[in-house]
């Protein structure tokens, strides 16, 4: 519909579909919650089209380094669940040959004693 035939102050608004990739400029945001069976961490990376891929790390209170797991991404937020309990933890995406693209900034695990589910 032509939008000067919907009067003074009218917009249109259209969207156009085309292939499009794009990698932030900005790091991941990452943040990790004590649970009482382990930890949840979430992470997005803003804008990002490329990484297929999520793995976690996490750094005990000796300062060892360990591979969490990983989490095929999902969207714009990625979650991942573990047993383990670690200190700090730090996220990397993986794009879909296994190439990383960034790493997240390393966050401190905290408590979260007021948990929102969203259905």
């Amino acid at each position: 519909m032509d939008s000067g035939k919907l009067g003074p102050g009218s917009e249109n608004y259209r969207a156009f579909k085309f292939d499009w990739h794009a990698l932030p400029y900005e790091e991941p945001a990452l943040v990790a919650f004590k649970e009482s069976n382990g930890t949840a961490l979430y992470v997005s990376w803003n804008g990002d089209t490329e990484s297929k891929m999520w793995k976690f790390f996490g750094e005990d209170e000796r300062g060892q380094k360990m591979l969490l797991g990983q989490a095929k991404r999902t969207g714009f937020e990625t979650g991942f669940r573990t047993s383990h309990t670690p200190i700090r933890v730090v996220a990397e995406a993986f794009d879909v040959r296994g190439h990383r693209l960034v790493s997240s900034s390393v966050v401190k695990t905290r408590d979260y004693k007021l948990r929102l589910e969203y259905s």
